[in-house]
This record gives C-alpha cells, structure tokens and sequence, in this order.
C-alpha cells in the first residue's frame, strides 16, 4: 500500500527539477552555467508560451546541482567523460533525487562510476572511429 514499515523508511515524493553540472574537471562557474541555462529556459518559455514565466526558471524552482563524478586528470579527455557520461544518462531511466537533500541521485551518481581504465577503453574506441571512418572516406 506505499505506506512505510518500521524496517523501511517512509517513500519521499521526488525533488523538482534541477540543473545538472557534469563537469569532471571542475574548473567551470556552475553557478554562472545555471544562470545560463535559466535565462535561456525564461527566454524559450517566454517565446512559447502565454503563461507567466515569472518563478519558473529561478534558483528555488530550479536549483544547480554539482555531483561528485569522477574527475579528469588531464586536459585532453573532456570529450570521453562527456561521453561516458552520456551513456550513463541514456542507459538508464531518467535520474530523479529523493528529496532536496539527495545529491548523488540515490546512489546513481559517485565518483566510482567508472574507472580510469573506462576512459581509456573510451578513447581508443573513439581512436578506433574515427580511423575507420577516415578509411571508409579514402583518407
């Protein structure tokens, strides 16, 4: 019946909405990225609909969240973690937090994800793409 057992704890409804920053180096303004992200949300709300876009896109409505991901250790493998991190996102269903005070998702996100043996299987498969296009095109 959804009610809580005195084994279990109680279900939470899920937190709103939230911005997402995945950025395993760490070395960019998420608050300024957020911010981004809001306008442009306001602006494509505003152009799309007659509805008051007043409190939607706003940092209480909508706020940034930084996981703790696993973080790069170089300057050169931005891509690979945007793409193992897409692979997370689009493997699974959509993450959702508990509650506000969820910060990794339930568990979905760590810094153990993935490993940097991962990252480096990653890029050689890339690597190994772009060879085989580049044959495929008689380069």
């Amino acid at each position: 019946d959804g009610s809580a057992t005195e084994h279990e704890p109680a279900p939470r409804e899920p937190a709103g909405p939230c911005i997402l920053v995945m950025d395993s180096l760490r070395s960019h303004d998420a608050d300024k990225i957020a911010a981004y992200v809001r306008a442009f949300l306001r602006a494509a709300w505003a152009d799309r609909s007659d509805e008051d876009v007043a409190g939607r896109f706003c940092e209480a409505s909508m706020p940034r969240l930084l996981p703790n991901l696993p973080r790069q250790r170089n300057s050169f493998d931005c891509g690979v973690y945007v793409l193992k991190f897409f692979d997370l996102l689009y493997e699974q269903d959509p993450p959702t937090r508990a509650g506000p005070d969820d910060l990794d998702f339930s568990g979905r996100f760590g810094k153990k994800l993935f490993k940097r043996t991962d990252v480096k299987e990653a890029r050689a498969g890339v690597a190994s793409l772009f060879d085989e296009k580049r044959a495929e095109a008689g380069h």
